[in-house]
């Protein structure tokens, strides 16, 4: 079994996830992001299947600049990025095709469908909360 993929390892990177959004909720509300804070509580606490790790605002798909995509044979959603068609992996095309063009993959870190313009890991890497917060609002209102 993967190291972490136990659920006690999956319970531990809950807590930690938890436990750093609420820190960047406490930074938010204090430069008073009032954007961010509404996406989150408008939302409230949610359960389910795991969706993403980022933070409203920080990640690449909430700027319109980032995809996750599957490859598709014979009308088949192909998820895997072990599976050959032909001698030839779709993600792994994707992922050469998309540098060729300036896009990055995040393939060789594990998470295969996602492809984004920015070389940066996350906005918060390049934006402070504030023009986050200002930007996300310029986008979707509120």
């Amino acid at each position: 079994m993967p190291v972490g993929s136990s659920r006690k390892g999956r319970r531990q990177r809950h807590r930690a996830a938890v436990a750093a959004h609420t820190r960047a909720q406490q930074r938010a509300r204090a430069a008073g992001c009032t954007t961010i804070i509404e996406a989150i509580e408008s939302v409230g606490p949610c359960s389910g299947a795991w969706a993403t790790n980022a933070f409203p605002g920080n990640s690449w798909h909430q700027w319109g600049l980032a995809e996750d995509d599957y490859w598709l044979v014979d009308g088949e959603a192909i998820w895997s990025s072990r599976k050959l068609v032909n001698g030839l992996n779709g993600y792994k095309v994707w992922s050469e095709e998309a540098a060729k063009h300036g896009l990055r993959s995040l393939g060789a870190m594990g998470d295969w469908p996602h492809v984004q313009g920015p070389a940066e890991s996350s906005p918060s890497r390049l934006y402070s909360l504030a023009q986050i917060d200002a930007a996300m609002r310029k986008r979707f209102g509120g």
